[in-house]
C-alpha cells in the first residue's frame, strides 16, 4: 500500500519522482535525471545508499524495514514545515505539492508501518528486533548527519552540494 502511493496510487501525475521533478523545475533547477548526481557530497548519498543496501540483501531485510519504517513515520512534520516555509515564500504549488502530498500520504503509511509491516514482521520473525532497530538508528544517525550538513551550508551561505553544481547559485545568507 505504501508503495503502491509512493508510485502515484496509479496516477503518473502522482508518482513522488514526478512531483519531485516538479519541485525542482518550479524552483528554477534542471530536473534531469541524475544531473547533480556527480555534485552530491557522500553525505548526502549515505541515507540512500544505506537503503539500497539493505533492500539488495535478503539476510538484511529487518534493517531495511527498520529503515523505510522510520523514513515514513518520521516525515510528516518536516513535510508540513517545508511546505508552510515555502508557502511563505511565496513558491508556487509545483513546488509545495511533493510535501503536501507527504503530510496527508505518510500519516497514514505511519500506521501502516507500525502495525501492518514491523508489527507483521516481528510477528513472523521476531528474531528480526535487533536488525529493524538497527535500521532504525542508522536511519536517525546519517539522516542527522545529513541534517547537519545542509544546516551548516546554509548558515555559511553556501549550497550543500560540492562546487561545480549546475544552475546553482550561492543562497541568500540566513536571515
Amino acid at each position: 500500500a505504501v508503495e503502491f502511493d509512493e508510485y502515484g496510487a496509479g496516477r503518473g501525475t502522482r508518482v513522488h519522482a514526478r512531483l519531485f521533478a516538479d519541485l525542482m523545475e518550479g524552483a528554477g533547477l534542471d530536473a534531469r535525471y541524475g544531473l547533480f548526481l556527480e555534485f552530491a557530497p557522500a553525505v548526502t548519498l549515505a541515507p540512500v545508499n544505506a537503503m539500497s543496501l539493505f533492500g539488495l540483501h535478503r539476510a538484511l531485510r529487518g534493517a531495511l524495514v527498520g529503515n523505510f519504517a522510520t523514513l515514513e513515520i518520521t516525515s510528516p512534520p518536516g513535510a508540513r514545515r517545508m511546505a508552510k516555509a515555502l508557502e511563505r515564500l511565496g513558491a508556487g504549488e509545483e513546488c509545495t505539492r511533493f510535501f503536501t502530498e507527504h503530510v496527508e500520504a505518510d500519516a497514514v503509511h505511519e500506521q501502516v508501518m507500525r502495525r501492518d509491516v514491523i508489527g507483521d514482521l516481528l510477528d513472523r520473525e521476531p528474531e528480526l528486533a535487533a536488525d529493524v532497530a538497527f535500521g532504525i538508528r542508522a536511519s536517525v544517525l546519517l539522516e542527522s548527519r545529513w541534517e547537519e550538513h545542509v544546516l551548516g551550508a546554509w548558515q555559511e551561505g553556501r549550497s550543500s552540494l560540492r562546487p561545480g553544481a549546475p544552475g546553482i547559485s550561492r543562497p541568500a545568507p540566513p536571515r
